[in-house]
């Protein structure tokens, strides 16, 4: 039995459609999503689960822009509030 290539030229145009293809579909989808919070991190950072589509959930950590609030486990000199934040969190969680 002869080998033309052909099998192998069809899949390698096919593998290079899918792959140029692929930007196109890669377009930021137009919001606002419905969220659920997960977790608090610290006072500027949360997770969510975002519902993008029915049955479709991604999770990502959202920071709120223009916001620095302490680090509760800062190891850096720059974060001398950290015991002040805890503080803060614990009267609130009262």
């Amino acid at each position: 039995m002869r080998r033309d290539g052909h099998g192998r030229r069809l899949t390698a145009a096919f593998v290079a459609a899918c792959l140029l293809a692929t930007p196109a579909f890669a377009e930021e989808l137009a919001g606002p999503y419905s969220a659920d919070v997960l977790r608090v991190l610290d006072g500027d950072t949360v997770e969510v689960k975002v519902h993008l589509w029915l049955g479709l959930d991604q999770t990502i950590l959202v920071r709120v822009a223009g916001i620095n609030a302490p680090e509760l486990k800062g190891r850096c000199p720059g974060e001398p509030e950290a015991a002040a934040a805890a503080a803060a969190r614990d009267h609130l969680a009262k």
